[in-house]
């Protein structure tokens, strides 16, 4: 089996007719490479690749070799202080539309930490 060097994800999109998902991987040495997954195969594979990723950056980490990522683009946030919880929600939001939430304890949000 060949073995592919894997870039980056070039574009993605969910298309809501067919109810697949479409992507465009970037990898080393070869033109990007396109495919379409429905719910199952992308729930499976993205599941089983967030189990390795985190396994991988708890070893990066506990060697302190964890390494810089490329951000995504955002088009909007949104930043909340939770009522019921003492944390604050920050939503950012890709041109995409796809929405990442980060909670942060709220005593970390002020200047005297």
């Amino acid at each position: 089996m060949v073995a592919y060097r894997l870039v980056g994800l070039e574009s993605g999109a969910v298309d809501t007719v067919a109810h697949e998902i479409h992507f465009v991987l970037t990898v080393s040495g070869r033109p990007p490479m396109a495919f379409v997954a429905k719910y199952g195969p992308a729930a499976q594979v993205i599941g089983a690749l967030g189990r390795m990723f985190v396994e991988l950056r708890r070893i990066l980490t506990e060697a302190n070799t964890a390494k810089a990522i490329a951000a995504e683009k955002v088009a909007s946030s949104h930043v909340q202080k939770d009522r019921w919880e003492n944390v604050v929600l920050m939503q950012l939001t890709t041109p995409e539309g796809v929405p990442y939430y980060v909670f942060i304890a709220a005593p970390c949000c002020s200047r005297n930490c």
